[in-house]
């Protein structure tokens, strides 16, 4: 391994900044039916204003952490994916609390709590299916499992989340399969060279057509319900 800058060494950095990430990850994961709550309500300029806010803490992140503190590079990337996930979430719930306040006077708790999974009034009863031996305690263990998600998911909701789920693990295969490539048999330039590709080619997607995709998707989503509460 090389030795970097704060004593670490490349794959130490590599490996610490990718816990880092991933707490970001989970992070900003809450913050997504925070905007859900804000964009149903009309509010649709909510998202462009985190992510604007977010990249400005991102940036300031990276220069402090490479500039100041002599981070190592991907150290420094970590703290500053962090900083955007932290203020975007921060953002959203800022944004849903005055949206709230306007309304019904709900505090900025209140807004948590109501975007809480909560068990539904009529559970899915899920039919017990017979068996010997193990293949029986099997089944039994997968029917208490659904019986489980039965509580919380209608069986819509439960084929929706499979299916996401199976779409974030092919994604996930996909994009992450190249990046084990590139770090099992290219130098660390070459990683450089890949990532940097990567964004020129995919910034018109991801700056203009993704945000007009979703604001689009949530506006007529809006016009829908505000149509059929009229009639």
């Amino acid at each position: 391994t090389i030795p970097a800058s704060g004593g670490l060494s490349s794959a130490a950095a590599y490996r610490l900044s990718i816990i880092m990430v991933t707490v970001g990850c989970c992070i900003k994961g809450i913050g997504e039916p925070v905007l859900i709550h804000c964009q149903q309500r009309g509010e649709l300029s909510v998202r462009s204003q985190a992510e604007g806010i977010g990249l400005v803490a991102k940036t300031a992140g990276v220069v402090v952490s490479l500039m100041v503190i002599r981070m190592h590079g991907l150290l420094a990337f970590a703290v500053g994916q962090v900083c955007l996930d932290v203020v975007w979430v921060a953002y959203l719930l800022m944004a849903a609390h005055t949206l709230e306040k306007k309304g019904d006077g709900t505090t900025l708790m209140g807004v948590v709590t109501k975007l809480l999974p909560s068990r539904l009034k009529q559970p899915v009863k899920v039919p017990t299916e017979g068996g010997r031996g193990r293949l029986r305690r099997l089944r039994a263990l997968l029917a208490r499992f659904r019986g489980f998600l039965g509580m919380w998911l209608t069986p819509a909701h439960q084929r929706f989340a499979c299916e996401y789920s199976l779409l974030a693990l092919q994604k996930l295969l996909l994009t992450e399969g190249q990046n084990l490539i590139l770090m099992k048999f290219f130098p660390e330039e070459d990683w450089g060279v890949s990532v940097l590709v990567q964004n020129f080619a995919s910034i018109i997607l991801r700056v203009l057509f993704s945000p007009i995709e979703e604001t689009a998707t949530a506006a007529f989503s809006f016009m829908q319900r505000s149509q059929q509460a009229d009639s």
